[in-house]
């Protein structure tokens, strides 16, 4: 961010103070500046000037019952600025008239909007870029892992009377390996997506996709018997398609670490924190360690066994990628058999007057809002 510079003076035009980057823009000490005419220090130079104006601005504001705005090319040090001047009359902090001069350089300006253009640039090409390689790798990795589930399906179906129980464990363990790296090349694949997908801004219904998401979890996990509260007229600005994914990733992980608590329990809602709404689902499950929250949004950090919880470990990081497009922040809290709750903010959250949460038992039936 570029910083302004700020000089006061008195209606005389001798400077009575200024900020460090007016100091940056003549190069002299303060010793130099304050006590100095500002006229002189800052010259009006002949070059660039606006139609029929040749007033320094401190005669401009001192000439003008308002405040002043104009382009202007000075001299500062050695060399010359074309500045956007915004004068006005002031007062001092002590008493006594003074007037008061904002100066940014519109030189830098451009070429810092300009170096902000090369950077986006080369910050697609770079994104088009990884996102190629990562599309050549999973095809070529495809290929040999391909191979290997072949010849790993083969010897298990040809040499079936040949291999005892310890030799078909072990072919079905090279498959399931192979099964496991299929995922995690798609996983990788689609988490590279999401940095470069377009956002579209659109009304997004949060309470309707998360029932919604519940609804489908109940019908997958008919033997888990779920109490789901979920507050209704939650709504924001977004892209519903992620903004689902977030909202999927979150209810997937609840589902799967409360699939061993006697009565396990899911909400989504939203409470005032900080003067700010904030988005969680919680839910009573097997929890963490919060010695390893930062692990939870890494890409393929696990804090539990995938043997007991599977999953490739990319939902949070996913989560926490198209919280932060929106504008947004992520963070979670657990303790370790003490459930956890996943938090997020949007800026666009709102949230219905009265609108609160409403219970249902999956194994009654779909958890619905009303």
């Amino acid at each position: 961010m570029l910083d302004d510079a700020v000089v006061w003076t008195d209606e005389s035009g001798k400077i009575v103070s200024c900020n460090k980057a007016f100091h940056a823009m003549t190069n002299r000490p303060h010793d130099e500046v304050v006590g100095g005419c500002f006229a002189d220090l800052a010259p009006l130079t002949r070059a660039r000037l606006p139609l029929g104006s040749g007033e320094h601005p401190v005669d401009h504001v001192l000439a003008s019952p308002d405040a002043v705005r104009e382009t202007l090319e000075l001299a500062l040090g050695d060399t010359r600025r074309t500045l956007e001047i915004h004068g006005a009359r002031s007062v001092l902090p002590g008493g006594g008239a003074a007037l008061v001069f904002v100066l940014r350089d519109q030189d830098a300006l451009a070429r810092a909007e300009e170096a902000a253009r090369e950077a986006s640039r080369q910050l697609t090409v770079t994104n088009q870029e990884l996102q190629s390689f990562l599309q050549s790798i999973s095809h070529d990795l495809r290929a040999p892992l391909r191979t290997i589930d072949g010849f790993s399906q083969a010897l298990s179906e040809d040499y079936a009377a040949v291999l005892d129980a310890r030799g078909h464990g072990y072919v079905a363990r090279v498959r399931a390996g192979v099964a496991r790296m299929v995922h995690l090349l798609d996983d990788l694949l689609g988490l590279s997506r999401l940095a470069s997908a377009e956002l579209h801004d659109e009304p997004v219904d949060l309470s309707r996709l998360a029932r919604e998401i519940a609804e489908g979890l109940a019908q997958t996990h008919p033997d888990q018997a779920v109490t789901v509260a979920i507050q209704a007229d939650v709504t924001c600005r977004g892209d519903s398609r992620l903004l689902g994914v977030v909202l999927a990733s979150l209810f997937d992980n609840a589902w799967k670490f409360t699939a061993k608590v006697e009565h396990p329990r899911v909400e989504f809602g939203v409470h005032d924190e900080r003067d700010r709404s904030v988005c969680f689902v919680r839910d009573n499950g097997v929890g963490f360690d919060m010695a390893h929250k930062d692990r939870l949004f890494i890409p393929f950090q696990r804090l539990h066994p995938v043997e007991e919880y599977p999953g490739a470990g990319v939902g949070l990081a996913a989560v926490r990628r198209i919280v932060h497009r929106h504008g947004g922040t992520t963070w979670a809290e657990g303790a370790t058999g003490a459930g956890a709750t996943f938090s997020f903010t949007l800026p666009t959250l709102v949230v219905g007057a009265g609108a609160a949460a409403v219970e249902a038992r999956t194994q009654d039936r779909a958890p619905r809002t009303t």
